[in-house]
């Protein structure tokens, strides 16, 4: 199994929840902006660090790759490896979508498409919930495998 993620703490426990019961073969995470680095999260006390979806990687020695260009993953992607996704950052191609992925969203499809369902829930313009779907060409469309609506009173 092939996680596609970003550093943020939804992958980070996704990935610690799902490597408990499946083997995974490798993390891609996109390659970090060129001027955010550690001192940037030292000087601004106010911006909480992301958590290290790497480290936890390295932690459980799963090899990480950073994504440049979508041109250089299909060396790295063993043909039968089931890819999924969770808050990965950018649009997966076509001929991704092709093989088989499945995403992991934060909300409860088809509410709250795109990057930041977990802003809008917080706000309370939608229940609070998860969805596994197939991924197609569009944003956060495809095929639902299953839908969770989530208690949200006790999430910190």
């Amino acid at each position: 199994m092939i996680v596609f993620g970003m550093e943020s703490l939804l992958t980070k426990y996704f990935l610690a929840a799902l490597a408990l019961v499946r083997p995974i073969q490798l993390v891609v995470l996109p390659a970090p902006p060129k001027h955010v680095t550690t001192n940037f999260y030292r000087a601004n006390p106010l911006i909480i660090a992301p958590a290290s979806v790497a480290e936890l990687a390295a932690s459980m020695h799963i090899p990480v790759l950073y994504l440049v260009r979508w041109q250089d993953v299909p060396a790295y992607l063993p043909v039968d490896a089931k890819i999924v996704v969770c808050c990965f950052p950018r649009k997966f191609p076509d001929w991704m979508c092709a093989r088989g992925c499945y995403n992991v969203h934060p909300s409860l499809l088809p509410m709250l498409r795109g990057p930041d369902p977990l802003f809008y829930t917080a706000r309370g313009d939608a229940p609070a919930g998860i969805t596994i779907h197939r991924m197609d060409s569009g944003y956060d469309t495809g095929p639902i495998v299953v839908q969770q609506l989530v208690d949200d009173r006790d999430c910190h």
